[in-house]
């Protein structure tokens, strides 16, 4: 009631916006508590009535924004269609054409449009947006204000979300050192960032670093919260798993040299190489190289076969893992085939062919199976907006 009477008469352009300001404010408090369903709906209807006074202006842009964060906080009830609309309707609005705002509020406005491609999964759409951002702010705020540092944030977790971890690592790098001189080492802002390149480190194989990063982590955890605090906890949990990984990676390494000794001194046909293949196999396994388990599993099972017989128990169990390996490779390769088939076919027919929709259809549910939740809903959503725009423009071929 307090919104539709604010906006309910027709007020000048300069009440409207003082007006929104307050709202605004009541926008963040209904955020603060939670209640997602009445701030969409607050939103959408405030939205509605700026667009259609003041279309493409500042006033109109917040607006958008807000709807924007709204339906950001909501996605998930609400569904990928309405994500996909606001998306459409965002790129209605070329922001240099808009008189009104200066250089600072439309980096704001890109910066909040980003935010909502990235909370819809399409993390390559909004990391060209965010180095935008990051270019414009630096040459008006310069490379250390806050601003500019958040903008590298979102801008290195998006090239971390579409894998490209070799720029993400370069730009979190660059803002640990930032952070840490303006902030100090026990800062929330500077240990988010080391969380951020630790995982980074780790995705792109450099697990050494990454695990002495967590080890700090973990320290100024204790330091700062006690020991049996739930964020200790937390981090100590994260610092095991790390150590885990590094130490499967030991492992897999000491069993390589074994493998090759091994073969150099016996001989590759040897008895005891099929059980030095056979535990190579599993470690491969255990660091999720499937291709190599697989591999190596099925030359164990081929000299265990040649040696001992079919129905020898150490050749039927190295037989069933190997079963299990291919499964795994082949869904591994199955992936791998498709992104290339993609790729592929874009190139040809181009991104509004409908042979090329239907295997990004097909890329998301293959996402979805193998259990990558945000690439797979970034995906779909992606192809729903493309589908969007055909309804729109239907192409000609």
């Amino acid at each position: 009631e307090y919104v539709e009477m604010l906006l309910e008469y027709d007020y000048s352009y300069d009440v409207c916006y003082k007006n929104v300001v307050v709202i605004r404010k009541y926008f963040r408090q209904l955020k603060e508590c939670g209640e997602y369903n009445l701030l969409f709906r607050l939103a959408y209807y405030l939205h509605e009535k700026m667009n259609s006074r003041y279309k493409k202006t500042h006033l109109d842009y917040i607006c958008i924004s807000e709807y924007g964060e709204a339906l950001r906080l909501k996605r998930n009830l609400i569904g990928a269609m309405d994500a996909v609309y606001l998306l459409e309707l965002g790129r209605q609005y070329p922001l240099e054409g808009v008189d009104d705002m200066d250089e600072l509020e439309k980096c704001t406005t890109e910066h909040l449009i980003a935010n909502i491609y990235y909370g819809n999964g399409l993390y390559s759409d909004a990391k060209d947006i965010f180095k935008r951002v990051v270019e414009k702010r630096t040459k008006l705020l310069g490379q250390d204000h806050p601003d500019t540092l958040s903008a590298m944030n979102n801008l290195a977790v998006s090239y971390l979300n579409i894998g490209n971890t070799q720029k993400a690592i370069e730009i979190f790098e660059k803002l640990y050192e930032i952070r840490k001189a303006q902030l100090g080492m026990c800062h929330s802002h500077t240990l988010s960032v080391m969380a951020n390149l630790a995982i980074s480190y780790k995705n792109n194989g450099e697990i050494l670093k990454a695990v002495k990063i967590r080890e700090e982590l973990y320290e100024y955890a204790k330091e700062i919260k006690g020991a049996e605090h739930e964020d200790s906890l937390k981090e100590k949990k994260m610092l095991d798993s790390y150590q885990e990984i590094w130490n499967k990676k030991k492992e897999l390494e000491e069993k390589e040299r074994a493998y090759v000794q091994a073969r150099d001194e016996l001989g590759s046909k040897h008895p005891d190489m099929v059980a030095i293949m056979y535990s190579l196999s599993m470690a491969y396994n255990d660091n999720e190289d499937f291709q190599d388990a697989y591999e190596m599993s099925d030359k164990a099972d081929k000299l265990a076969k040649e040696l001992f017989g079919n129905e020898h128990p150490i050749r039927l169990e190295i037989s069933d893992v190997c079963l299990s390996y291919q499964v795994k490779y082949n869904k591994q390769n199955r992936l791998k085939d498709l992104i290339e088939k993609y790729e592929y076919i874009k190139i040809q027919y181009g991104s509004k062919h409908p042979d090329t929709l239907d295997v990004l259809y097909d890329l998301s549910n293959l996402y979805l199976q193998q259990r990558y939740e945000n690439i797979s809903r970034g995906l779909l959503n992606r192809a729903m907006k493309l589908e969007l725009e055909i309804a729109n423009n239907p192409p000609k071929y």
